[in-house]
């Protein structure tokens, strides 16, 4: 059966990184755009994004196993052994790899290799000692963008810098929300997120700061004059509807609730932030 293996490296988020990935393509294609090193890049980081879920599973299948969120995945459920997982994850790493050296520059699979190996084992380290491990995985969670970016324009200057600190801020209340939405599997887990550790209305404030900071990064790309006037205008409107749905319902009972609805918002601004960093770099182009 393929379909395990198919879950196995967590699609969504390998279309989500693809997503972003593309759009930081895009943003660096403002004198040309290539077909053929713009599906390098696709393929190169969705390998290499693939292989990170796929070592994830395997280091986390004891915690995965407490957690109702993950209890049906393939390592969980004996679908796939850990062997084969393994070899699975290797190979398609090195393929990755070897993608993107070999067809975009080795900027780019420099990032990617820092992207994987602050996820699989800086992040895998820290988010069971402490609820700070939630900012130290916004790191290489925010890596795709940058990485689309520099294998556009194989280079890492002010816009780089500020792709990885923007995407960054927007993981952490992103996660913060689904903390919050599954706070009793984490607690189940023994996992230190900030809303077990610290308390829900901590982790709503500090939600609610993030939005703040991501807001005002996102609008420096329009002060650094890599995006014009509608970038800037669109991630002001959904920034301010992401902060102020929080803010409306911050006193709502259910808990639980409002953590999912943050986090389906935090979905909604990343879809339109990428849209808006493509249709910066498309209008840029010849």
């Amino acid at each position: 059966m393929l379909r395990p293996y198919y879950l196995l490296i967590k699609p969504r988020i390998v279309y989500g990184n693809a997503i972003a990935a593309a759009a930081g393509f895009l943003l660096g294609s403002r004198n040309h755009f290539e077909l053929t090193l713009f599906l390098a890049m696709l393929g190169g980081i969705s390998l290499v994004v693939a292989s990170a879920c796929i070592f994830n599973n395997l280091i986390d299948q004891k915690i995965d196993g407490l957690m109702q969120r993950t209890s049906k995945r393939p390592l969980v459920q004996g679908t796939v052994s850990a062997k084969n997982a393994l070899i699975y994850a290797i190979v398609l790493l090195v393929l990755g790899v070897f993608i993107l050296s070999f067809y975009t520059n080795l900027l780019s699979a420099f990032l990617a290799i820092s992207g994987f190996f602050l996820y699989v084992v800086v992040y895998s380290i820290a988010k069971r000692r402490s609820f700070l491990g939630t900012i130290i995985g916004s790191i290489p969670g925010s890596i795709p963008l940058t990485m689309g970016y520099c294998a556009a324009t194989n280079r890492f200057d002010a816009a780089a810098l500020l792709l990885i600190i923007t995407l960054a801020l927007w993981q952490i209340p992103h996660f913060y929300s689904l903390a919050i939405y599954r706070r009793d599997d984490y607690a189940k887990a023994n996992l230190p997120v900030l809303p077990v550790v610290k308390g829900i209305r901590v982790a709503k404030k500090e939600i609610l700061f993030y939005i703040v900071l991501f807001m005002i990064f996102s609008l420096g790309f329009s002060f650094l004059r890599y995006t014009g006037f509608i970038f800037f205008t669109v991630m002001i409107i959904t920034s301010l509807i992401w902060l102020g749905i929080g803010l409306l319902k911050f006193k709502i009972k259910e808990d639980k609730v409002w953590g999912r609805l943050m986090f389906r918002l935090s979905l909604f601004t990343l879809l339109i932030f990428c849209a808006a960093l493509s249709l910066s770099g498309i209008l840029t182009l010849p």
